[in-house]
């Protein structure tokens, strides 16, 4: 882990705190409110242990427990009613795993902060000898890579496995991101 991974992944918490917040304040006099703050609070939360545990190199225990699949739907529960999933249950080797795991949570969280998205599809398969995530939203469709930034550390990230980042965005409707990273025999699988 390096710092990039370490502060994409606090960004998907932060947000989807943010979300909720929002939400809370969108329903000023709702009794709803009060549960939305307590998930926000519980997001917070796990955002602080998460630091500590990627300070220490550690990818959360869901992404060790259950693969992609399992952390992938973790992070849509994440963002009730926004993110939806559709990924194979087939472990992959742990850097592909993390790797594809944080690059497809910065997408999300970017979907969500600065697209104002209202529906994200998450995607994970195989295709051959690569494994594809792919990011959907309707939001702004105004996604560019730059010179630096979160677009550009997740290219990168990719590219240090080995794999090639797309992107289509096209404004007023929506942005795909599609991360395709091959399968590496020398890389330990998962038992």
């Amino acid at each position: 882990m390096n710092e990039h991974d370490l502060h994409d992944r606090v960004q998907v918490q932060i947000t989807a705190a943010l979300q909720r917040l929002a939400l809370a304040a969108h329903w000023n006099s709702d009794p709803r409110v009060g549960e939305l703050l307590d998930e926000s609070r519980q997001l917070l939360d796990v955002a602080a242990r998460d630091v500590r545990l990627f300070a220490r190199g550690i990818n959360p225990a869901v992404l060790e427990s259950e693969g992609l699949r399992g952390a992938v739907r973790a992070l849509a529960a994440r963002f009730p009613g926004l993110v939806t999933t559709r990924v194979v249950a087939e472990r992959y080797p742990q850097a592909l795993e993390s790797g594809l795991f944080l690059a497809l949570s910065e997408t999300v969280a970017n979907a969500v902060r600065h697209a104002g998205a209202s529906a994200i599809v998450v995607e994970v398969e195989r295709d051959g000898e690569c494994v594809v995530g792919r990011v959907t939203d309707n939001g702004s469709g105004t996604a560019r890579f730059g010179a630096i930034g979160g677009l550009e550390n997740l290219r990168v990230r990719i590219a240090a496995l080995g794999g090639d980042t797309e992107l289509h965005s096209e404004p007023g409707r929506g942005t795909r991101v599609t991360i395709s990273v091959p399968l590496r025999s020398e890389v330990p699988q998962h038992g």
